[in-house]
């Protein structure tokens, strides 16, 4: 998730567009707030889709295969994989596959609809 800091090209070409939705510096984490408007889809449904692809990338299936193919070596990437993994398990689960037709929009704003990938 893209996280636009003053000063940079990204935040003067969404603060011209008006999209900035807060300056509160607590919610410019990249994780679990969006402080911008998408262009194609609403703030709840951005959180949801990188959650989701998170949890995905952080799977063990996926760890295991990273660990599998990697050049670094188990020292470096089992503590890094498993160390993303467990914090993702302390946030409360939200995301959702936002290229499945049969996403739970209710959780989202009356106007959410998933955009297709």
């Amino acid at each position: 998730m893209v996280v636009p800091m003053p000063g940079t090209p990204s935040y003067r070409k969404l603060e011209g567009e008006g999209r900035i939705l807060t300056r509160d510096w607590s919610q410019y984490d990249g994780k679990q707030h969006c402080v911008y408007q998408p262009a194609r889809m609403s703030p709840e449904e951005l959180v949801a889709g990188t959650e989701w692809a998170a949890r995905r990338f952080y799977s063990w299936g996926s760890i295991a295969r990273r660990l599998r193919e990697s050049r670094c070596g188990l020292w470096w990437n089992l503590p890094r994989n498993l160390g993303y993994k467990f914090a993702l398990d302390q946030f409360g689960r939200v995301g959702w596959n936002p290229a499945r037709a049969s996403a739970p929009r209710h959780r989202f704003s009356k106007n959410s609809v998933p955009v297709p990938m």
